[in-house]
């Protein structure tokens, strides 16, 4: 089963070499950085984390490491791959930085997302100009 938990930006380590960006040629990250700096919500799309040896790494999700820390938003959403050994997970859920979210939060978004309902959302738009 998924573990979803909030945990310090600053704790994760990037590690490209290890575990690659694959979405990296898919955006533009100024333009991204400055979408997400206008959202109205208070977090940023959840990442992936793995935990190796105590270590935490992003496995999906680089970017909005980069961009929580580029923001100053030192809490991220993280759900935890489920190759990590069982020992590290333990270990790393009693740290006093990690906070355990419940999955029922996730299922209620999905399930409210599905109901007709009015919705703001932002919309930015770049254009490239070529002198």
């Amino acid at each position: 089963m998924p573990i979803r938990v909030e945990v310090d930006s600053n704790e994760i380590i990037i590690d490209e070499h290890r575990f690659p960006n694959r979405t990296k040629e898919s955006y533009i990250y100024e333009h991204l950085l400055y979408f997400l700096s206008k959202a109205a919500y208070q977090y940023l799309p959840s990442i992936t984390i793995k935990i190796i040896d105590g270590k935490v790494y992003v496995t999906q999700g680089h970017q909005f490491v980069s961009i929580a820390r580029d923001l100053g938003r030192n809490r991220v959403q993280a759900f935890i791959d489920q190759c990590s050994a069982d020992q590290d997970i333990n270990r790393f859920l009693i740290r006093p930085t990690v906070k355990q979210l419940p999955l029922s939060d996730v299922e209620s978004r999905v399930n409210r997302s599905h109901s007709p309902s009015a919705d703001y959302r932002w919309f930015v738009i770049f254009f490239f100009k070529d002198h």
